[in-house]
C-alpha cells in the first residue's frame, strides 16, 4: 500500500514541476545615466502621484514634479551610504509596501540612481 502511494506521490510530483513553466521577464537594459527627471519622475507620474496617493496633500512623500526631489532628500528616504536600505527602494521593491505598484524594472531604475548619487538631474 505505501509503495503504491509513493509511487504516485513521486509521479505526481515529477509531472506538477516539469509542468511548471514561468516565463520570467527580461528587465529593459537601465539607462547609461539614470536622470530623475528622465527616468524617476516618469516612473512617478504613472504610478506613484497620478493615483492620488503621493500627491500634494495625499500621503508623505509627495512625489509631484515641484516637491518630489525636495521631499525625498529631506524626508529620509534616500540612504546614499547604504542604497539598497534606503526607504524609497525598500517601499518599491519586493516585500515593500508599494512593491504591488511597481516593476523590477522600475525598482532597478530607482536603486540605479540612489547608487549614482540621488542627484537632482
Amino acid at each position: 500500500m505505501w509503495n503504491i502511494l509513493g509511487g504516485l506521490m513521486l509521479i505526481s510530483l515529477a509531472v506538477f514541476v516539469t509542468g511548471c513553466e514561468y516565463d520570467h521577464p527580461v528587465p529593459e537594459p537601465l539607462p547609461d545615466v539614470v536622470s530623475f527627471s528622465g527616468d524617476i519622475m516618469p516612473y512617478f507620474n504613472a504610478s506613484c502621484n497620478f493615483s492620488g496617493c503621493h500627491n500634494t496633500g495625499g500621503e508623505a512623500p509627495d512625489l509631484t514634479a515641484d516637491f518630489a526631489y525636495g521631499a525625498l532628500m529631506d524626508g529620509n528616504y534616500i540612504n546614499l551610504e547604504n542604497p539598497e536600505e534606503s526607504l524609497l527602494y525598500t517601499k518599491v521593491a519586493t516585500g515593500g509596501s508599494m512593491a504591488p505598484y511597481s516593476t523590477p524594472g522600475n525598482t532597478a531604475l530607482v536603486l540605479a540612481w540612489i547608487k549614482a548619487g540621488a542627484l537632482d538631474n
